[in-house]
Order: structure tokens, then C-alpha cells, then sequence
């Protein structure tokens, strides 16, 4: 799966300290499988979440987090709302990768019924 950042050096500076992905979520605050799906590109952080990494390795977000070279705009689906908060589902559809843009409902974000149609399990959240 491509990616919109580099995060080379989040596992990077984590092993140099000799954390494992646990210690690291305990000092942060982020769950370990968190730590995990951000270390291998499944997930891009919040800002809240790369702030706690950052802290908790006494680095800066920037030094963590890069884009990725030649990583280019996901197109949308469809426009998100004026009032969109950024979170997203990706979705390879036909081999090209279009980001859904998420609704919020009583039980927290959900893709739009469009969305989850067409893109079955294959669907990632991701925050842009």
C-alpha cells in the first residue's frame, strides 16, 4: 500500500532507545497496534498522536514524520462537506486509489454508504 509519509525513522529512533513498540505505547499514550499500523504506513497519525510519539522519543514530529518522496494527492471519491474534520477511508477501486470522506454519526465517524459499497474490506482510515 502506498503511503503519504515516510516513517522510517519512528522505528528507527524507538529501537536505538531499545523500546519495543509496547514501551513506546505506554510512554505515549497510543495503543501498541496503533504504534504498529503507523510504523508500517497502514495508519497516518493525528496530529495528537504524532505530538505524543514525538514527545515521548524527546523529538520533533518533523524528525519522525516526512512525506514520503513522490507521494502524490489522493483524488477524492466525491467533495467532502465544508465541515469535514479529514478523516478518510482509502480504497483501491479498479487499481486506482480514491480517499472517501467520513460522516459522523451517534456512534463516531463512518464512511457514507457509497463508500462502504463500493470499497468492501478493502477500505483503510486514514487521517489526510
Amino acid at each position: 500500500m502506498d503511503s503519504i509519509l515516510s516513517v522510517g525513522s519512528l522505528a528507527t529512533i524507538r529501537r536505538d532507545r531499545g523500546w519495543s513498540q509496547e514501551a513506546l505505547a505506554s510512554r505515549s499514550g497510543v495503543s501498541r497496534a496503533e504504534v504498529s499500523a503507523i510504523e508500517t504506513g497502514r495508519v497516518v497519525p493525528s496530529v495528537t498522536v504524532a505530538l505524543r510519539l514525538a514527545a515521548a522519543l524527546g523529538s520533533r514530529v518533523e524528525d519522525l514524520f516526512v512525506p514520503a518522496s513522490g507521494a502524490a494527492p489522493v483524488p477524492w471519491a466525491w467533495a467532502p462537506d465544508d465541515d469535514h474534520d479529514g478523516r478518510v477511508w482509502r480504497a483501491s477501486v479498479h487499481g486506482r486509489t480514491l480517499a472517501y470522506p467520513t460522516e459522523l454519526t451517534a456512534a463516531g465517524p463512518a464512511t457514507a454508504p457509497a463508500a462502504r459499497r463500493h470499497t468492501g474490506h478493502h477500505a483503510r482510515h486514514r487521517r489526510l
